[in-house]
């Protein structure tokens, strides 16, 4: 039954736009030459058009269209009303939807993009890419195509015009994405990208530059997002732009760490931590030194991940961040222990207990002590591991939780060869 909601306006009660389609092959169209000053189209247009070929096109027949006499565009009053009738089928739709009626949702959404169409593509592309991703979402392949196909159709005109509104072209482009269609997003941020950098319009390049990454890192193209945020690293330093350079750097983190390319990881982050202390913001660079650390570890650069570690560990404690302090000496203890230096290793546990006690962590504390324990015995010092094994016992204890294993430790050292 239509919705109450539309009573008032009988035109909007009269039609189910998708069976109507699909019983009326040769009605007549109206086509979207809407001139490069993006006027709506006038309906006589539709003469030229030989049949109805998809549910996108306008049915000139729809009651919601003013019965004109003569080939005119529509007046402001007649566009007025139309959008108000477009709104109404927006709202109808969406609860149909809410209710769980998605074909009769989608029906009445696709009425709308018709009608959205004959406003003009800056108010059918938004409308488009809201549909399309409802559509995505429900697994709606044939309106899924459609409403790419009619994207397709709107970047060709947009392009073909003697002076291109990139602005709409964006928004095609970000169409796409919504849709998740890769390949038309990719190509259209391209040229996007391509002809902005050409006519010096920096601003255009940058969000063309930001979203396109995005498209990348949403597939998991590492190899090919990096380059992208490189250039927008580039183009906002050359813009002095401190927030946009700070999100390419934030992207590039994400893309070198997966890339594996550890020198670029370590250098992207020590440039943001330089951003953020230009800011005054040094929530983030604990964490930051930490992953500098790690990097360099694994690039087999020891001294250089102590001094990583000892910074953030330093920074950590200024801000009062007990848990990067606690992440920080554990990392130490660890570097220390590969190293075979297991005095130092020791002396960065005894520091991880005292962080760990502080922070109410029983279970960090714990841990250390089994660390501990460990290195007392490969070192022949059993009466020490024994000690380290019981201080871990005791918390296990309060924990219930592996006690079983400690009391095995004590056990095995009272009992094995002193």
């Amino acid at each position: 039954m239509p919705d109450s909601s539309l009573r008032s306006n009988p035109v909007l009660l009269r039609q189910r736009p998708l069976r109507h389609w699909a019983s009326r092959a040769a009605v007549a169209l109206v086509t979207l030459s809407l001139a490069s000053s993006w006027q709506p189209m006038t309906l006589a247009q539709s003469a030229e058009i030989p049949s109805l070929t998809s549910p996108l096109e306008v049915d000139p027949s729809d009651p919601l269209l003013p019965n004109l006499i003569i080939d005119r565009p529509l007046s402001l009053q007649e566009q007025q009303a139309l959008r108000a009738s477009t709104e109404q089928l927006r709202r109808q739709g969406e609860r149909q939807y809410d209710a769980g009626n998605v074909p009769d949702a989608f029906e009445t959404w696709l009425r709308e993009l018709r009608l959205r169409r004959v406003l003009g593509i800056q108010e059918e592309v938004p409308a488009l890419s809201r549909v399309g991703d409802i559509a995505w979402q429900e697994n709606q392949t044939l309106e899924v195509r459609i409403i790419g196909d009619r994207l397709g159709e709107i970047e060709q005109e947009i392009r073909a015009q003697p002076a291109p509104n990139y602005a709409l072209l964006l928004q095609v482009a970000d169409s796409y994405k919504t849709l998740r269609d890769r390949e038309r997003a990719i190509a259209a941020y391209s040229t996007i990208i391509q002809q902005a950098n050409q006519r010096g319009d920096r601003a255009t390049e940058g969000v063309a530059l930001a979203a396109l990454g995005e498209v990348y890192l949403a597939w998991f193209d590492y190899a090919n997002a990096a380059p992208v945020f490189e250039q927008l690293l580039a183009l906002r330093q050359g813009q002095q732009d401190a927030i946009g350079e700070q999100m390419a750097l934030e992207k590039l983190v994400i893309v070198y760490d997966e890339t594996e390319q550890g020198r670029d990881a370590i250098s992207a982050r020590q440039a943001l931590i330089q951003r953020y202390r230009q800011t005054g913001d040094l929530t983030q660079v604990p964490a930051l030194k930490i992953a500098i650390a790690e990097a360099h570890r694994q690039l087999g650069q020891p001294d250089a991940a102590v001094r990583a570690y000892q910074e953030a560990i330093g920074v950590a404690q200024r801000l009062g961040y007990l848990g990067y302090m606690a992440d920080a000496y554990r990392g130490l203890g660890d570097l220390y222990q590969s190293a075979d230096r297991p005095q130092d290793a020791l002396t960065a546990y005894r520091f991880l207990v005292d962080v760990e006690r502080q922070a109410y962590n029983t279970y960090g504390m714990m841990e250390a002590f089994d660390l501990m324990g460990q290195i007392h015995r490969s070192r022949g010092a059993t009466g020490q591991a024994i000690a380290s094994f019981q201080r871990g016992l005791a918390l296990a204890q309060q924990l219930s939780y592996r006690t079983e294993y400690f009391t095995a430790q004590i056990q095995g050292l009272r009992t094995g060869p002193q």
